[in-house]
This record gives structure tokens, sequence and C-alpha cells, in this order.
């Protein structure tokens, strides 16, 4: 989502941390076997982005976007765009989606510690020791 775009978050890092095969190979080291559903947390929507997680490594995954009521929450959204030609509403381009990132914590806490996987490490949420970007942080690497 936002933080792949942005650079204080290391982007080609982040791409690769957040790949479908990497976030598979995560999963396993968390434990989390083939078969478990897998929510995905991410304000990025392409949904063919995480196929593989489900095509090639098992996972039944599912988003924000496969839930008519979650996906109302954001009915009047505008989409962050890039380019302000696909600006065509004339609103602006920043999406505002605190409301469903608030329930999609909610959806995290009543996950068990250990299979909370944040691509970051979050300071204000206990989770498993694992998370996206480990090993791709630290000397010589990607500094935070």
């Amino acid at each position: 989502g936002d933080k792949i775009k942005s650079e204080h978050y290391c982007p080609k890092e982040m791409l690769r941390a957040t790949a479908p095969a990497h976030i598979a190979k995560v999963l396993a080291q968390a434990g989390v076997p083939k078969g478990s559903a897998v929510y995905i947390m991410s304000n990025d929507h392409n949904f063919n982005h995480f196929m593989p997680l489900r095509k090639t490594y098992g996972y039944h995954i599912s988003m924000s976007d496969q839930y008519n009521h979650l996906t109302a929450l954001l009915s009047g959204c505008i989409p962050h765009s890039s380019s302000p030609q696909h600006d065509t509403a004339g609103r602006g381009t920043q999406c505002e989606n605190y409301l469903l990132f608030a329930i999609e914590n909610e959806i995290m806490r009543s996950v068990p510690r250990e299979y909370r996987i944040p691509t970051l490490p979050k300071k204000d949420l206990p989770h498993s020791r694992h998370f996206l970007m480990k090993e791709f942080l630290g000397p010589g690497q990607c500094q935070l």
C-alpha cells in the first residue's frame, strides 16, 4: 500500500518483503500451515498481487474488498493517484481509510499473538517475532 511508495520505508525492500513468495516464507516460519485462512490488511487493493498465496502456496486469503460491509466504508473514497488527471471527480487524490484501519486492527487483535505478522514491527500492538521486513532491515540494508 502506501508504505511501498514512500522513500522513508525503503520501497525496493518493501516490494520484496510483500511479494507473495516472501509472505509465504514468513508464514511458514511463523508456523502457519498451508490451508490456513490469512487476512491481508493493506490499502493496496490489487488482490491479484496476492493470488500466488492461494494458487501456489495453498493459503485461503482474503482482504477487505471481499466483504461488502467493509467495502462500503470506502464507498465515497477517492483512491490515491500519483497523477492529477486520474482525479476526474476533482475531490483530491487522498483516500481516507481510518475507520477500515481501526476495524482491521481489531481483527488483528482477535488473532493469537504468534500469528499476527505485520509488515513492520508495531509498537502499539503485540505481534509475532516474525514480520515481513525483518530480513531487509539492518546494517547495509534498509534503515528506518
